[in-house]
């Protein structure tokens, strides 16, 4: 008997990204269309990586932070951005701009204090920490701009 069923894909190894982080890494996230894949780690750095080729991936954008990357998510409505989350409570916009050619320096969304768990996005943007989920009201000012937040605490 085989080892590999006949139904099962093969994978080969296309290329290793060793060279961008220099510590742990914590997450890792496509983008909804597969070009882009961000990574965040414990040596402060957010990573993009351009993967048209799989084969030839290449660092896109690579931002030190002064706290730890801690979550992601990908908005798959817009031109391509990400949302970072960071330990330290912030949580960052990263936009590309094909009339400039590339990333925008980041937009600070939220300024907490507890560190950012998860974040999910579905027309808004839901920040998770330790103990609140924010929900960020679009409606109540642009990105880059205070919005409101409304705060569901763990009952």
């Amino acid at each position: 008997m085989s080892a590999h069923p006949s139904n099962t894909p093969h994978y080969k190894l296309a290329k290793a990204l060793g060279n961008s982080h220099h510590d742990t890494i914590n997450f890792l996230s496509f983008s909804p269309c597969g070009r882009f894949l961000a990574s965040g780690g414990d040596d402060d750095y957010m990573c993009i990586y351009d993967c048209s080729d799989p084969r030839h991936c290449e660092v896109s954008l690579r931002v030190k932070a002064n706290s730890q990357p801690s979550a992601v998510c990908w908005n798959p409505t817009a031109p391509i951005s990400v949302f970072v989350g960071y330990g330290n409570g912030g949580v960052v916009k990263h936009c590309i701009s094909h009339e400039e050619g590339g990333w925008l320096p980041g937009v600070l969304l939220h300024n907490g204090s507890d560190r950012v768990i998860s974040l999910a996005w579905d027309r808004i943007l839901a920040v998770a920490t330790q103990s609140t989920v924010y929900i960020v009201d679009q409606d109540a000012g642009k990105f880059g701009v205070p919005c409101s937040f409304l705060s569901l605490n763990h009952a």
